[in-house]
């Protein structure tokens, strides 16, 4: 099959990283089924997508926009617009000549952005490719030929009266964008979980950018548990409050605390594996700990990570802290999951049962399946 994938997405401090690195997932799949994918990513300053091209996939970098990007704290109301840099129209024009270069009569445009909406899938539209939202809230009028949510427990019924006659709805974790590295460690690893008595690793990851500083709120009450754990810290480069990120680090080093820092890392399936308990975000990093079955301390801290945290809790698939109670909770649900075996246990398997990893192979058939209806 002649065919080409185009992702739109972005990463930036604002952004995160989540988002690109679900698509580069599903890139991955693809490449391996011989279609060629291209990444048209705006040059918000503060990533430089190197990631993209280092993954061995072209890169189509779009002009800085004049639009200053706000954060999506738990609270606010944000439209997300902001985050494309200019318009949707803008956008879509400067996409669709990316896209007619194209000699491929076969093409699927894959997004995954907040900013996008139904005025630029109108414009993207005429390109005549098959659209591809990943989306992750039913909130407002899509025109994609597939609708992709890895929620949990997301119903398709929950975009009737959004999405257009005909659309194909693939929702829940069954869906998932996992990378492949976290799927082959996924038998072993829960083989592991099941027979550990101690932890002696902890993973902390907030996100690649971790725009409120989470990892450094963390890091600063390491000092008052007393059980000797070693701490595998990842950050992103993107991330605002690095230097605060390694200067806390390094006086928890010297205190004689197991701490290490990693920054950008491509290791991350490994890391995962050999944790024991994890301290992070609600965000798609809560769907590669769940293949591998780590017992997790979640704080949700964006808009879009709370139906993730309901789902999680209402399947006793990670114990969750509320963000205001964060400072104050997180020592004591460390003790909890390192001073109890069976919450340990309940968490993994829980966790592991709510996603196998088969999402991209999933997504893969039935977007040919949509390929084939056309001809």
């Amino acid at each position: 099959m002649a065919l080409e994938f185009y992702f739109r997405v972005d990463a930036s401090s604002k952004i995160g990283l989540g988002h690109l690195y679900r698509c580069l997932t599903l890139a991955s799949f693809a490449l391996e089924q011989e279609i060629e994918s291209h990444f048209i990513c705006r040059d918000h300053k503060d990533y430089n997508y190197k990631l993209v091209t280092d993954s061995g996939f072209q890169l189509h970098l779009l002009p800085s926009g004049n639009l200053t990007q706000l954060n999506d704290a738990i609270g606010t109301k944000n439209t997300y617009q902001d985050w494309l840099g200019v318009s949707p129209k803008t956008d879509a024009h400067q996409v669709c000549k990316v896209i007619e270069k194209s000699k491929m009569s076969r093409k699927v445009i894959i997004y995954d952005h907040y900013g996008i909406d139904s005025r630029w899938e109108q414009e993207v539209k005429k390109t005549e490719a098959l659209l591809v939202k990943i989306s992750d809230n039913p909130s407002k009028k899509i025109l994609a030929d597939i609708i992709l949510d890895q929620t949990p427990y997301r119903k398709p019924h929950e975009y009737n009266g959004l999405a257009n006659p005909g659309v194909s709805i693939l929702s829940g974790t069954p869906y998932a964008l996992i990378n492949k590295k976290f799927i082959a460690l996924r038998k072993k690893s829960l083989t592991i979980r099941m027979h550990t008595t101690q932890v002696r690793v902890a993973l902390v990851a907030f996100g690649g950018s971790d725009p409120i500083n989470l990892t450094s709120t963390f890091l600063n009450q390491v000092s008052s548990y007393p059980k000797k754990i070693k701490y595998h810290v990842v950050c992103g480069s993107c991330n605002p409050h690095i230097h605060q990120v390694e200067s806390i680090t390094r006086d928890l080093i010297r205190k004689g605390i197991d701490v290490n820092l990693h920054i950008d890392t491509l290791e991350m399936a490994k890391l995962t594996a050999s944790a024991d308990i994890a301290i992070g975000s609600a965000g798609t990093a809560c769907w590669e700990r769940a293949v591998l079955g780590l017992p997790s301390i979640i704080v949700p801290f964006e808009n879009n990570q709370l139906d993730v945290a309901r789902a999680l809790i209402r399947n006793k698939a990670a114990h969750v802290i509320e963000l205001v109670k964060f400072k104050s909770q997180i020592i004591t649900a460390m003790h909890l999951l390192t001073n109890s075996i069976e919450v340990r246990k309940t968490l993994s398997y829980n966790s592991s049962r709510l996603c196998d990893g088969e999402g991209p192979n999933r997504l893969l058939i039935k977007l040919k399946e949509r390929l084939n209806e056309r001809l």
